[in-house]
């Protein structure tokens, strides 16, 4: 890659990482479920790209997947008391 696109993988990386950073403090889902893997890929950066591995591959779609699971109970919980008043009128 270079100096140059080296430097900007870095600095987007370490956005992203910040953003989960910041999620994970918080308490938040998103950074707990995706703030471990960047912290680990970081670690391994010089050493082995961790994200390009099939162990990060599967923790990936694990999480999407827990988390599409998460927000579309909460979005169904939340709907259901509109529908309700919709429907009972």
């Amino acid at each position: 890659l270079g100096i140059p696109l080296g430097v900007v993988y870095f600095a987007v990386t370490g956005f992203l990482a910040g953003l989960l950073f910041t999620r994970y403090v918080n308490g938040s889902l998103t950074g707990a479920l995706f703030y471990p893997m960047f912290f680990i890929s970081y670690l391994e950066v010089f050493r082995y790209p961790y994200l390009g591995s099939g162990r990060a591959f599967a923790c990936a779609v694990c999480a999407l997947l827990v988390l599409g699971l998460v927000y579309s109970a909460r979005y169904k919980e939340q709907s259901a008391p509109i529908l309700e008043d919709i429907f009972s009128n």
